[in-house]
């Protein structure tokens, strides 16, 4: 080193601790600085110092599986035979699992044409009752008003026959001259209750139409009317 940079070297350091003297607390921070600075340094030794180490034997180990590999081509090509066998086998899977799904869609197909038309079948069938117990339902509410007019006839029958008990008391007293006015009563009444019963039973339908519309009470009333 020149005499010349080594004066001014050796000034710069005696200026710095100049300045040192002048600031210790300054000082003493750097001072801390330069010891974290160097463990730091330490630190970074080691690390390299494994790094080191770890690349050595990751070149050990390299060298080896290349032996291994240069040492097992046969093994290598056996195992892409194997290979080849096996994509083979894969590939026939595949057909065969190609014809198990297309049998299965065809059979669900066929499942399902075949429950589409019970499922009409069955529509139908409902659709069938439904109106058959819309049949019977409005038989029902006839029979029910059949029922009506039945209750409502015998209710006229209890009328035509308390007015016979009437006319009865009314004429039990009269001259025998009337007898024969009385027995036309009662064979006439007795016409009306049987048409009142036959209308009951149903069995003739001009009869019931007549007690619906009230033409036997009308007849009837005229009939006492005249007489």
């Amino acid at each position: 080193m020149p005499v010349c940079v080594r004066k001014w070297n050796e000034a710069l350091y005696e200026g710095e601790l100049a300045m040192f003297d002048e600031s210790p607390r300054e000082r003493a921070n750097l001072q801390n600085k330069l010891g974290k600075f160097k463990s730091d340094l330490d630190k970074i030794t080691k690390n390299d110092k494994k790094k080191e180490s770890d690349l050595s034997g990751a070149l050990a180990r390299i060298k080896v599986l290349e032996a291994l590999f240069h040492g097992n081509e046969a093994e290598r090509n056996t195992s892409i035979n194997e290979k080849r066998t096996l994509e083979g086998d894969v590939a026939d899977l595949q057909a065969q699992l190609a014809k198990i799904y297309l049998s299965r869609h065809t059979l669900f197909c066929d499942c399902k044409n075949v429950l589409k038309k019970q499922m009409e079948k069955e529509t139908l069938m409902r659709v069938d009752f439904k109106n058959r117990c819309q049949r019977l339902q409005e038989e029902l509410d006839f029979q029910k008003n059949v029922y009506a007019k039945a209750s409502s006839a015998k209710d006229r029958i209890r009328g035509l026959e308390e007015i016979l008990t009437s006319e009865r008391d009314k004429y039990r007293n009269t001259p025998h001259g009337k007898e024969w006015k009385m027995a036309d009563m009662r064979e006439r009444m007795q016409q009306q209750l049987n048409k009142y019963q036959d209308c009951l039973m149903c069995s003739w339908p001009w009869t019931w139409r007549s007690v619906l519309t009230g033409s036997c009470w009308k007849e009837r009333k005229n009939g006492w009317s005249t007489h």
